[in-house]
């Protein structure tokens, strides 16, 4: 449970150092920051999950999923015009208008989309999530928790969690073949990144071969 608290604070710290440059739109950094730390966050959550209240940790969870959506949205959309700008520079001037009208589009998709972000990060629930997850984790752990695996050592318990995820990691990508749809491979992809996330929230256990 002490590594839950830690682990989850401090991401969560970094989620709302980066919130202000995100919603203001000061660098397109702000915002990925703050969708790492919220990614890292939900992770977290269920990593730790049999650490935590059970009700805490759904609802905690439930608002990030909420909200990650709306920020990866206007990241998704930063990166492919970033990618525009290079390939309109890549290409002949007869063949530049075309690909700048597209782009146009683009832009303007994206300024709805950081709209719809700015109203969920200035909204109230927001503003209560992250004030009732911030006091939660202030407060640290209790000193008699009642979450099945809290008082339990982490070297006794963090296996469990990292194999399973590699094994879903190596049985999933066992099926990958050259006529995998995309969907399955943005699947093994996300499973990916939970076995990551959940390594490296315990590299100081590990050292090197978690890195």
């Amino acid at each position: 449970v002490d590594a839950a608290y830690g682990i989850l604070g401090r991401h969560l710290k970094r989620m709302l150092r980066c919130e202000p440059g995100a919603r203001l739109g000061l660098d397109p950094a702000f915002l990925h920051d703050m969708r790492v730390a919220m990614r890292r966050l939900r992770a977290g959550l269920r990593v730790f999950s049999e650490a935590l209240p059970s009700s805490r940790s759904r609802s905690f969870a439930g608002e990030l999923k909420w909200l990650t959506p709306f920020l990866g949205r206007v990241r998704d959309l930063d990166v492919h015009l970033e990618w525009l700008t290079k390939a309109v520079a890549s290409l002949p001037e007869s063949l530049r208008p075309g690909l700048d009208a597209y782009r146009a589009c683009v832009a303007a998709e994206r300024e709805r989309a950081e709209s719809a972000m700015v109203c969920r990060l200035t909204s109230r629930r927001f503003e209560v999530f992250a004030e009732r997850m911030r006091r939660f984790l202030d407060a640290g752990p209790p000193r008699r928790p009642k979450a099945p695996l809290a008082g339990r050592r982490v070297a006794d318990v963090v296996p469990g969690p990292i194999v399973k995820r590699l094994e879903r990691v190596l049985k999933e990508g066992r099926a990958i073949s050259s006529r995998t749809p995309d969907a399955q491979l943005h699947a093994l992809r996300i499973q990916c990144k939970r076995l990551r996330y959940a390594c490296e929230f315990f590299t100081d256990l590990y050292g090197g071969p978690a890195r």
